[in-house]
């Protein structure tokens, strides 16, 4: 689980300094990092990548793939 968060955190990073040669990678990845520990994730990073795939990035939809197979392994099981 923690392997494909570091995955998910390390891909956004590289888009997002790809994207904005201004921001660095470390930076981006600690703000991502921080957004998994307190659960803001759900909004701003999969808020940006919705930006980013509506203009046509297809890092970014992979991104997101990873992002839903994260959500899926972390929701408790509930029964039916």
């Amino acid at each position: 689980m923690k392997t494909l968060r570091n995955e998910i955190i390390r891909k956004a990073a590289e888009l997002a300094h790809k994207n904005d040669p201004y921001l660095t990678k470390h930076e981006c990845a600690s703000e991502y990092y921080d957004q998994f520990e307190d659960g803001s994730y759900e909004l701003w990073l999969r808020g940006w990548l919705g930006l980013m795939i509506e203009d046509g990035s297809k890092e970014a939809i992979e991104i997101m793939k990873d992002l839903i197979r994260y959500r899926l392994q972390s929701k408790p099981n509930t029964p039916a």
